[in-house]
Parts: C-alpha cells; structure tokens; sequence
C-alpha cells in the first residue's frame, strides 16, 4: 500500500500541476476600464466638437464655404486667402456676400 507521505506528495504534485496549467490559459492582456472622470473629459471634448461643426454648418452658405471656414478655423487657410475667394463671390448679391464675410470667431483690435 501507500505510505500516507507518498499520498500527500502526490496530491501537492497534482495541485501544483493544475495551478501550473490554469496561469498558461490565463489570459495574458487584460481589459482595463476607463474611469469615470476620463470618460466625462472625453464626452466634453467631442461635445466641444460637435457644437464647433454645427455652429459652422450654420454659417456656411453651401459646402465650399464650410470647407474655407473649417481651413480658415485649422490655420490650412490664411485671412488674405480667405478674403480673396469671399471677393471672388461677390457678383452672388450683397447678402451672400455678408455671410461669407463673416469670421466663425472674434477678433480683439490691439
């Protein structure tokens, strides 16, 4: 028969075989979550996005004009090119003509 020694040599050497093999199979990347305060500056910043392109959607006359105010926004678009195409368009009527001379920001006079 079985000395008890050998017996309970034998179940730590299963034991130990199991641990072994379920760390193996243990994932080795782990989902990590946001935290809430994370989450709520993300959720602001695309608010702040999403409130930048309606407010210009608003402005824009037609899409190449949403084009010339977001590279104007960007700095793509420098004002002297900006004013040169809103002066290309001026032959449209006087009213057009206001809207495209509008700036989507303000200016401070130094």
């Amino acid at each position: 028969m079985i000395s008890k020694e050998l017996l309970v040599i034998l179940i730590l050497v299963v034991m130990l075989l199991f641990i072994t093999i379920k760390r193996k199979r243990k994932a080795k990347l782990t989902i990590v979550r946001s935290s809430n305060s994370q989450n709520k500056k993300r959720n602001l910043s695309n608010t702040l996005a999403k409130k930048r392109v309606n407010h210009l959607n608003k402005m824009a006359i037609d899409q190449e004009h949403y084009l010339f105010l977001k590279g104007l926004i960007d700095g793509q678009i420098s004002e002297e090119q900006y004013d040169k195409w809103a002066h290309s368009r001026k032959h449209e009527g006087p009213e057009v003509f206001r809207q495209l001379l509008k700036r989507p920001y303000k200016t401070r006079k130094l």
